[in-house]
């Protein structure tokens, strides 16, 4: 099965509601920068063909979860 960018970007999304903040929050404790909130948010609607790995990984870092995790919630 084919992850896509949509799938991730939701997943990411349920993570960032789950634990009550907002994109902007996300970008502050992601990057310690609410104005990479734009970045959050084309990433979660999965419009992010020019976002590297280093950034989800850096978002992942900020909400708690390792990549294995964000696998295993793809499949």
């Amino acid at each position: 099965m084919t992850t896509t960018a949509k799938q991730i970007g939701a997943i990411l999304r349920e993570k960032r509601k789950a634990k009550n903040l907002t994109q902007k929050e996300m970008a502050k404790i992601a990057y310690n920068d609410e104005l990479q909130q734009s970045l959050i948010s084309r990433i979660e609607g999965g419009n992010y063909k020019s976002v590297g790995f280093e950034d989800i990984t850096i978002i992942l870092s900020g909400l708690g979860i390792d990549l294995i995790e964000l696998i295993e919630k793809t499949n």
